[in-house]
């Protein structure tokens, strides 16, 4: 971003905290929203989306070779006519980042045309497609390949991480903690999350049955007593 875009923005800032800041003492005859005529206007340059913060999800995960790991890993589709296996797992993914929450939500998306030239794309899948390219998963095995591209992926950012950042992902355990996490960096390890009991949180480390990787974590969830149970008890 230059400072020109940045002069921009503060600029915006500066003229939405004064209008949200100016108290009026006096009383008003008029009506705060107003009913006057609208002006609206089409521009051919310039588009604009509410899905802007999409753009950084996408490059997180090219930067972490994400893409490249689901493609490599995952193999459903015969041809890539003209989809990859990555192109319908973000599609969706970013369909839900945008405010999305079924597949159908992917229409409102590809014909959003700010929103395609934000992801670099022609065109993504429609709802259709995206649901044929699911059935496709017909066993375990194919949606465990799919989990452990992510968890290969989730190790490059593991390891981006300085060593301060292991002291704080477990206050709890302290440094003792720490130091292990440092030492399973390149490992699947989850640190124990805040407010979880320290029983609640378990890494697998048995190997999958398919490949012999490393099976990926998992957070259970806190074990939470029947009160209806009980009170039949009684």
């Amino acid at each position: 971003m230059n400072e020109k875009v940045r002069d921009q923005l503060r600029r915006r800032q500066l003229r939405i905290t004064r209008r949200l800041t100016t108290q009026r003492t006096v009383p008003t005859a008029t009506r705060v929203l107003g009913d006057g005529p609208a002006r609206l206007e089409v521009s051919e340059r310039i588009r604009g989306t509410s899905a802007g913060g999409v753009r950084l999800a996408h490059e997180l995960a090219n930067s972490i070779g994400l893409p490249q790991e689901m493609d490599s890993r995952v193999n459903v589709l015969r041809l890539h006519l003209p989809y990859h296996e990555s192109d319908h797992v973000l599609a969706m993914a970013f369909n839900l980042l945008a405010g999305g929450t079924y597949v159908e939500d992917l229409e409102h998306r590809r014909k959003d045309e700010a929103f395609l030239d934000l992801l670099g794309a022609q065109r993504i899948p429609d709802p259709t497609t995206a649901g044929d390219f699911c059935r496709r998963f017909e066993s375990k095995e194919s949606i465990d390949r799919l989990q452990q591209a992510i968890n290969e992926s989730r190790l490059r950012v593991w390891q981006r991480q300085p060593a301060s950042f292991f002291d704080h992902a477990s206050p709890a355990r302290g440094q003792a903690r720490g130091d292990d996490l440092r030492a399973d960096r390149r490992r699947y390890a989850v640190p124990r999350l805040a407010g979880v009991p320290r029983h609640a949180a378990t890494a697998s480390a048995e190997p999958a049955s398919h490949s012999g990787a490393t099976a990926s974590p998992t957070l259970a969830a806190p074990h939470r007593p029947d009160r209806r149970a009980d009170a039949r008890r009684r």
